[in-house]
């Protein structure tokens, strides 16, 4: 997910810029956001202890939801 697309996939609801950048691994074992506004940078993580897959979780999905609920 680039910049540009963070602050649409949220459809401005901070009412101030925000970024970010989203990541997956290999075969769906991690999946992580990190984001920033004007003061503050936050870094989500998704996985598991045994390092088992996720079932397709990306880090568009669950952690930006998480980042998004945690900036609100």
């Amino acid at each position: 997910m680039i910049v540009s697309a963070v602050a649409g996939a949220f459809g401005g609801a901070f009412g101030v810029p925000v970024a970010g950048k989203t990541g997956t691994s290999q075969d769906f074992r991690d999946a992580w956001f990190v984001g920033y506004g004007r003061n503050i940078v936050v870094a989500v993580w998704v996985g598991n202890d045994s390092n088992a897959p996720m079932n397709g979780v990306t880090g568009s999905s669950l952690p930006a939801v998480i980042w998004k609920a945690f900036m609100a």
